[in-house]
């Protein structure tokens, strides 16, 4: 992801640096952040702000320093022994929230 990041997210197209510092470009787009957890839920759910762990550092850390602030987070949990059918429905749901982006 880091040598996609660096060749898409270039500089003075999605950030600058001037006298003021660094400065994102890309204000006005939008993005939806996919990540995928083969453990379960329940077990982030032990550890205090564990989810955030997972999708921050591409929203805030990547896509926030490009200005991109309308990040939509969809983070899908137990990938490893879910069934065909559980995936169809996470396949519909990425679906619906890109139609709706």
């Amino acid at each position: 992801m880091q040598g996609y990041f660096d060749r898409v997210l270039g500089f003075n197209f999605a950030f600058t640096v001037d006298e003021n510092g660094a400065r994102g470009l890309l204000k006005t787009e939008k993005a939806i952040v996919i990540n995928t957890a083969g453990t379960p839920e329940f077990v982030y759910d032990a550890w205090t702000d564990s989810k955030d762990l997972i999708s921050r550092p591409i929203a805030e850390g990547v896509l926030g320093y490009c200005g991109i602030m309308n990040v939509k987070q969809l983070t899908f949990f137990g990938i490893t022994g879910s069934t065909d059918e559980q995936r169809a429905t996470i396949l519909s749901e990425i679906k619906s929230e890109i139609a709706n982006l």
